[in-house]
C-alpha cells in the first residue's frame, strides 16, 4: 500500500480571492492580485513549515 500523505493547502486560492475583492475595492486590480498571491505563498509556506515541524516531533 503507498503511505503518501496528500498535501492540500488552499491558502494561494483564499489570497488570490481576497487580494481581487482588496483591489474591486481600492481600484487597483493587479495591485490587489499581486498582495493576494504573496499572502497566500506566505500563509502556504507558513503552514507547510508548521507541518513539517510535527512530522518531525513524531
Amino acid at each position: 500500500m503507498n503511505s503518501k500523505k496528500k498535501i492540500n493547502y488552499p491558502y494561494i486560492s483564499v489570497g488570490v480571492c481576497l487580494g481581487v475583492a482588496l483591489g474591486l475595492i481600492i481600484d487597483k486590480l493587479a495591485l490587489g492580485i499581486a498582495l493576494g498571491i504573496a499572502l497566500g505563498v506566505a500563509l502556504n509556506a507558513k503552514a507547510m513549515s508548521k507541518n513539517k515541524n510535527n512530522d518531525n516531533d513524531e
